[in-house]
């Protein structure tokens, strides 16, 4: 099996990176394809178009990519409806305080588009804690100096994926006293798992990130050897 290099190359487009894994995106199938004659020893391996001896002749180089984020987040911990704004919409969809169904109306409006209805309260302390989030997928090692290809959602996610996931293990506690508030009003079922929605929404649209570091692990086949770049 090929040894890992010693620093993070990563494939994206079907070109090679050094330490720079933002715009990676998948390129399996090609590695997959390429990796056939690197596994048989020689190059000469008639390649099979059955997906398990595909399978079969790629899974000696197939590793595991784990992804761990750590840092320190901050963000508003609370919020002031906008009440012109949503008057106004209810208003031109022909309701008013006295209709029967303002409440939900209202409700609906706000936590279904949390960031254009709420606005951060920066008169209260912020929400701050350190916290980690992880996730991972699968990669193939695609020559012997040991570059390997995975996902660009595996190795280089978008900004909102990262902060909902930095927001749902750190901030959770805060999101479950909302839903908690708002229970105690008479709300339940599918109105409570839409405002927790919203708030771990809105909690990542404004959020802070400092102090961030991501670790990523790649997990070598059935021998499990690890080898690990830290990068900030």
């Amino acid at each position: 099996m090929f040894a890992p290099a010693p620093s993070l190359r990563i494939r994206s487009r079907c070109g090679f990176l050094a330490r720079n894994p933002r715009s990676i995106l998948a390129c399996a199938l090609v590695a997959a394809l390429a990796l056939v004659p690197l596994l048989s020893g020689c190059g000469t391996a008639a390649l099979s178009n059955d997906p398990k001896n595909l399978f079969a002749q790629a899974e000696p180089a197939t590793v595991m990519v784990q992804v761990q984020v750590t840092a320190h987040i901050s963000t508003p911990s609370s919020w002031i409806f906008n009440e012109a704004k949503i008057r106004d919409e209810l208003y031109s969809q022909g309701l008013t305080e006295s209709s029967s169904n303002w409440d939900t109306a209202y409700f609906n409006l706000v936590f279904n588009n949390p960031i254009e209805y709420l606005d951060p309260d920066y008169s209260k302390a912020a929400a701050t804690t350190d916290t980690t989030s992880g996730w991972w997928g699968s990669g193939f090692i695609a020559d012997p100096n040991g570059y390997i290809v995975t996902n660009a959602h595996v190795a280089a996610p978008p900004d909102d994926q990262v902060k909902s996931g930095l927001v749902s293990q750190g901030l959770q506690t805060f999101i479950d006293q909302d839903v908690a508030a708002w229970s105690a009003r008479g709300y339940s079922g599918d109105q409570l798992k839409l405002l927790a929605t919203a708030d771990q929404e809105w909690m990542a649209h404004y959020l802070t990130i400092t102090n961030q570091v991501t670790t990523i692990n790649v997990v070598m086949g059935p021998t499990s050897k690890e080898a690990t770049w830290r990068l900030s």
